[in-house]
This record gives structure tokens, sequence and C-alpha cells, in this order.
């Protein structure tokens, strides 16, 4: 009988302090979770989501954190004592990639019509018709995959896998619905890193009580609120259903999933699995990783966009609390900064923090890019409320800017196609300063500036002179910027040489009275 035992084998891919990579079993990385400096997957959806069954593993294990005080009694030993270890030696019948009675993560006795090549658990990979980031693996040359690795990504795509299109028919359960997106492709996740993996576990252990109906989700205080590997093995019929509960949501069925075990010598390979749509979300849970920002339109989770960077909505991560301005009142940070957020005044041991933020962005269920971006993440930014404020008002301030910029540059594309004797079209115009690549470089560059301004803006002992300094870089960024593709991009005739002079000349001395105009705001403020 071929097994996979996740409770003892290694599969969960560390960097320790000293800086070497190597594989763990859950009882091993819980044992020694202060001695790992992190999760090392190559691919950071694989880091949210197995950082997110780890924390469902915590959270289950311990019954909470249910507050504060629950909360700083795990932290304070530095380590995780033998509650996890133990209760992951009970569970350990559960935790088998391939029991025949509780695959783990998966509905036992699936069958569909015809198995499915296992290269559809990466969004990378080719498989079929699907359109893929980086490769063109052929079906007929499949992948086979070692189970620890199999593990990795039946986890990831039950956190990420994209709807569209119709699932297949299982002799379980009949007709599936179509499918449809599992709970991390609504928007990017936001995890707190510490010094350790014992510290990021717990600075992402948001407070959990299985006795409240809201804490940290609504849940139907009627049913138990269980993880994955402790639900009935048989599994619901397709369907939506609400969470039971905070547990369940981190483990969610989003695909019905057998992966299919081909013994080779000592060990197996999986190839292939069955797969149908699993159980969809009959209500919107409002994430705990995820910061949410308004809009016009209302107020939604932030996302990972092919054109915009995700620092530029960070004001949403660090608004801590929600705002009383009615067009914000729903804007607010994630659950684990807000915890964080909530201790920091009592603990003098928290380490430096990191913020990382990770997300899929997709079009009508292709994927199109993901990525991690990470910040700092200052104790003092999370202790003083005065410093989201000033970060919301830098900005603010960039986008003012880079809309000036923006708008410079479809000038500039008018004179360039018309000379100024016919009104441009407007979409020729955005094209040529689409293809100037003026607004994107203005974002790359101001990416590493931003970085430093939240590193040095709680040190500032003169806040309002750091923000002037913000605001100055800014400008003399889009200056540069501006100045650079101009004189890269155009040619030397004396239309290009006359637009590229009228243009810089004109945004220097409109970003000028921009400055002097701000500064004129400041300074007569009470």
């Amino acid at each position: 009988m071929t097994t996979f035992d996740l409770v003892t084998q290694p599969w969960l891919p560390t960097t320790h302090l000293d800086g070497s990579h190597a594989e763990h079993s859950l009882l091993d990385l819980f044992e020694q979770a202060h001695e790992q400096r992190d999760l090392a997957a190559a691919n950071p959806l694989t880091q949210a989501a197995l950082c997110r069954l780890l924390l469902a593993v915590l959270h289950r294990a311990h019954l909470g954190p249910t507050g504060s005080k629950a909360w700083r009694a795990l932290w304070r030993p530095g380590r995780f004592d033998r509650t996890i270890p133990n209760y992951l030696v009970c569970q350990i019948e559960h935790f088998d990639l391939f029991s025949s009675t509780h695959p783990f993560f998966q509905t036992p006795g699936l069958t569909t019509d015809s198995p499915t090549p296992i290269s559809k658990l990466f969004h990378e990979l080719a498989c079929a018709n699907n359109k893929t980031l980086f490769d063109h693996t052929l079906d007929d040359r499949p992948l086979r995959l070692p189970p620890a690795e199999a593990a990795r990504a039946l986890v990831t795509f039950q956190s990420y896998a994209l709807g569209g299109g119709k699932s297949a028919t299982s002799r379980t359960f009949g007709a599936h619905p179509y499918f449809g997106h599992a709970p991390l492709i609504q928007g990017a996740a936001v995890f707190i890193q510490g010094d350790n993996l014992f510290q990021t576990l717990l600075l992402n252990a948001v407070y959990y009580d299985p006795a409240r109906p809201n804490h940290p989700i609504p849940r139907d205080l009627e049913q138990e609120d269980l993880p994955v590997w402790e639900r009935d093995a048989t599994r619901r019929p397709p369907g939506e259903y609400p969470p039971a509960g905070y547990l369940e949501y981190l483990t969610w069925t989003s695909r019905h999933i057998r992966l299919l075990p081909e013994p080779e010598g000592d060990g197996c390979f999986v190839s292939r699995f069955y797969m149908a749509q699993g159980e969809g979300l009959s209500l919107a849970v409002e994430d705990p990783f995820f910061a949410f920002r308004a809009t016009k339109a209302g107020v939604f989770p932030i996302k990972l966009q092919e054109e915009r960077a995700l620092w530029r909505d960070s004001g949403s991560l660090f608004d801590f609390a929600r705002s009383q301005n009615d067009a914000e009142k729903h804007q607010h940070s994630s659950m684990n900064i807000k915890l964080i957020n909530g201790v920091a005044d009592d603990l003098d041991d928290l380490p430096e923090l990191r913020c990382s933020v990770i997300g899929l962005a997709n079009n009508k269920a292709n994927p199109l890019l993901w990525r991690m971006e990470q910040l700092p993440l200052s104790l003092e930014l999370l202790r003083d409320e005065a410093l989201p404020i000033y970060i919301k008002q830098a900005l603010v301030w960039v986008e003012e800017v880079g809309f000036m910029l923006r708008e410079e540059t479809k000038r500039l594309a008018g004179e360039i196609l018309t000379a100024g004797s016919r009104k441009p079209d407007a979409k020729d115009m955005a094209r040529f300063a689409t293809d100037l690549g003026t607004e994107a470089s203005y974002w790359a560059r101001l990416e590493s500036l931003f970085r430093r301004y939240l590193v040095e803006l709680p040190e500032a002992k003169d806040r309002e002179g750091r923000q002037c300094q913000w605001e100055q870089e800014t400008v003399a960024t889009a200056r540069a910027t501006l100045h650079d593709t101009t004189e890269n991009a155009l040619g030397y005739s004396a239309r290009e040489l006359r637009a590229r002079v009228m243009v810089q000349g004109r945004f220097a001395a409109s970003t000028e009275r921009k400055l002097k105009s701000h500064n004129r705001q400041m300074e007569t403020k009470p």
C-alpha cells in the first residue's frame, strides 16, 4: 500500500537561520520553528498557501489564541511547546497523502471519466488548452512529481485554483457546477515576517475563538469548526456552503481532488489525478489576510494588478482602524497587522518586522502573473497613530504627480503626431504615450525611494520636513523620467526637438507651481 505521511515525512521547504535549506515534516517544522528563518517555497503562492495551512494546524491545536492574553502566552517562550506536535501525532492517520479513507486535502474514491495530468496543478505549466505563464509542457510527456512536491502543489491549488469552464462529472457526486475561484484569488494576502518561523507564524495567528460567532470570520455555531483533515472524508456534494468557521475557511476544499500514486522502486511518483469542482462559498468572507481599500465603485480587497505595483495601495495596509469618513469607513488593514498594532505597546521583544504581500493577477481565469512584494513594517509605525496619515498623504501626492506626468506625456504624443496642426486622435496619443514608457518608468523608480521613506519617516525628528523631502524627490524623479524617456525614445527632427523642449519646460514649470502651492498650504495650517 502506497503511503506518504505528511506528519513525519519531509515535504515543507525552509531556510535555516544559517542560510542553509532543507525540507521538514510537519512534526519537525513545529518543533524547530524557532531555528528556521522562514518557509522557502520557490513560488510565492505556495509560500502563502503553506503558511495558511500551518496556521490552521496552530489554531486547531491550541483552540486559539482567543485573545491578547493567550497570544502573549504563546509568544513569550520563543518557541512552540508540545501542544502542536502532540496534536499532530493524534491526527497522523488524516495526514496521509494517499490514504484510501482520508487522503489529505482530497476526496476519497473520487473518479471522473478520465484523469488529469498533474501539470494542471501548476499555473506556470501547460496542460490541455489552458493558457500558461512560462511553459509549454506537452500532455503526451506528462510531468512526474515526487510525493513531497505533489503535496505542496495540492495545498497551493486548493488556495489558488482559477475558476471558469465546465467541471468534470464525477462518479462520486454526479454533475458538478462550473469551476469557481479558490479563496485567495479574490485579493492579495498580507503576511508579517519576524526573525524566525516561530515568530512569523504567531505574528499571523489572528485571534480565534471557536465559541464566538465572528472571531475572526462569521461562523455557524450549530456546526463544529474543523480543518479539512478532521472533516467527514466523504465530503459534501457539490454546491455552495457557508464556512463553519475560520479553520474550515483556511482549509477550504475549492476542488474535489484525488491524487493517483504510481509505485516506482521503494517510493512512488504522481503524474495524474482526478479533479472536479469542489465547494463554493455561499457568502462573501472578509479574509483576515486581505487589506481593503475604498474606491468610487465601492470597497474591495487590494489585488495584484499587472500594471500597478502593490506598494501604491499600501495606505490600506497601514490603516489600522476603520475610518470614520463615510467614503472610507470600510477601508482597513489586514487583521494580522491590526493584531500586532494592538500588542506592540506591551511587548519589548518584538523584532523588526517585514510585510509580505502575495497575489495572483488573472484575466478571465487566465493567469497573468504572480508576485510577492515586501515592505518594512516599523514598530514605531505600529505605535504612532499619526504615521499612517503621513503615508496616505505621501501616496496621494505621488498619484497626483503621476497623473500630471501621464497628461504631459499625452500632450507630447499629440505634438509629435500632429505638430499642432490638427486635433490628435485620443487612441493614437494613448498608444504613443504607453510606448514611450514614461509612466511605467516613473513608478519603477519610485519603489526603492518609497521603501526608504517608510524606514526613515518613523525615525525623522522633523516629519513635516521629511514629507517635504519626499515630495521634492517625487517631483525630481518625475522630471528625470520625462527627460530620460524623451531623450532616449525620440529622434532629432525639428518636430521632435521642439516637442521635447516644450514638454520638459512645461512640466518643470507645472510641478514647481505644485510644490510652491503645497508649501504655502502647509505654512498656513494651524
